[in-house]
């Protein structure tokens, strides 16, 4: 199931991704545009992912983008003491998200793609290794 944010609910979502996990000179904050929509594919996909959103949204409402860094910290700890089943998996929303962007992978120094692109390579399979397997009797019966 899609849902559809307004542009409201996704200021509300960027400004807090932006407190967890914050901006600087070199890295992106969690808020960022390919982060925000990351974020929000997540909570489409996963059920758990998606109540959690909403919940954490609903519960700090439309003035948290606009109150001090303080405020805002304040009231994230807040609803990690009173919510946080959906606090945690919020936050696990924010962190996948985040390390999963190759913007965030290219600052941190992380080699992304392919797992063997450095000449790592593996032997040829064997199909030998299976001989003993294929003369086992099936131990299963037919459906049929």
């Amino acid at each position: 199931m899609t849902t559809h944010r307004t542009d409201t609910e996704e200021k509300l979502l960027s400004a807090i991704l932006n407190v967890i996990i914050p901006p600087s000179e070199k890295m992106p904050g969690a808020g960022s545009p390919a982060i925000l929509e990351e974020c929000q594919r997540m909570a489409d996909g996963h059920e758990r992912f998606g109540e959690a959103v909403s919940v954490i949204l609903l519960a700090l409402g439309d003035e948290f983008p606009e109150a001090s860094t303080v405020q805002q910290t304040e009231a994230l700890r807040e609803l990690e003491i009173t919510r946080p089943d959906q606090f945690e998996l919020f936050v696990e929303v924010a962190y996948l998200a985040y390390y999963s962007d190759s913007d965030v992978h290219r600052h941190i120094g992380w080699r992304t793609g392919a797992l063997q692109p450095l000449g790592w390579e593996l032997p040829p399979f064997r199909e030998d290794v299976l001989d003993t397997v294929k003369q086992r009797e099936p131990f299963w019966r037919d459906a049929d």
